[in-house]
């Protein structure tokens, strides 16, 4: 009886999604989407066109394999986030980010802007 408890649990917590997702601006309309390439800013100033936070983003850093921006499963996982809420791309959170999580600002771009982002790296 023991081992099959363990065995639950053990296959509950891995499939834990390691990404937390927390609404944090509820007046927007959140639709789902389909974007295909994580666009990630760092720092926020390096934004050229109007944009609204809708939701913070919380990575688990020992889920993370090397580097995010190589990581594929992890980014996978970020990106279902995100076309999830409708955001169009994340804001690194420097302040609020330690040694155990990542956090993000996902944001929305304004309707007046028909940008297209591309990766952008500062």
């Amino acid at each position: 009886m023991n081992n099959k408890v363990i065995i639950l649990c053990c296959v509950l917590i891995s499939c834990a999604s390691p990404v937390k997702t927390t609404i944090v601006n509820k007046e927007i309309k959140l639709n789902k989407q389909h974007i295909s390439e994580l666009v990630f800013y760092e720092p926020s100033d390096s934004i050229k066109y109007e944009y609204l936070v809708i939701a913070e983003i919380e990575i688990d850093n020992k889920a993370i394999w090397g580097n995010l921006l190589f990581d594929n499963k992890m980014r996978k996982y970020i990106l279902d986030s995100i076309n999830e809420i409708g955001a169009d791309a994340l804001i690194y959170n420097e302040e609020k980010s330690n040694k155990y999580f990542s956090y993000f600002h996902a944001i929305k771009y304004s309707e007046s802007d028909l940008y297209q982002p591309e990766f952008i790296y500062d």
